[in-house]
């Protein structure tokens, strides 16, 4: 009986952690921002594909999500969320804050820039193709800095 009642108080522990793991995952900033530049790589990918077709409103579109989470950035770099072994934040970012957070808005402009870019009537595929790279060297600039493995 007693080791009933340990397998069935260990399976409700078990399945609650579960349960609550996926919303303790959304409020930590590390793993928010993990996802976050996960999608940022899967956005640029869609606007290079995008660019190739001449389809500007994909472009506009993925454009403005990478611009969402530029302005999100230093907020998901709090001094308690320097994150673990899934994290490749170097220290630097802490240590030099503003300059960090000053290259996470020349992304956020870059973004909206290529955004406007795309959204116009007659847009011209030669100025996207250059404020992508522009966007593309905002990341490189910061990852070079401030990201573990580059």
């Amino acid at each position: 009986m007693k080791l009933y009642k340990l397998t069935l108080r260990s399976f409700i522990a078990m399945t609650l952690m579960i349960c609550f793991m996926p919303m303790v995952s959304m409020a930590d900033p590390a793993i928010e921002r993990i996802e976050g530049f996960r999608e940022s790589k899967r956005a640029i990918a869609k606007i290079e594909d995008a660019l190739e077709k001449g389809d500007t409103s994909t472009v506009a579109d993925q454009a403005q999500l990478l611009s969402i989470f530029a302005k999100k950035i230093p907020s998901l770099f709090p001094e308690n969320a320097k994150g673990g072994i899934l994290s490749k934040a170097k220290s630097g970012i802490w240590d030099n804050f503003q300059d960090f957070s000053q290259k996470a808005n020349v992304l956020l402009v870059s973004s909206q820039q290529l955004e406007a870019s795309a959204r116009t009537d007659h847009a011209d595929v030669g100025v996207i193709a250059q404020r992508l790279r522009v966007v593309k060297d905002s990341c490189i600039s910061c990852h070079q800095l401030y990201k573990r493995g580059r």
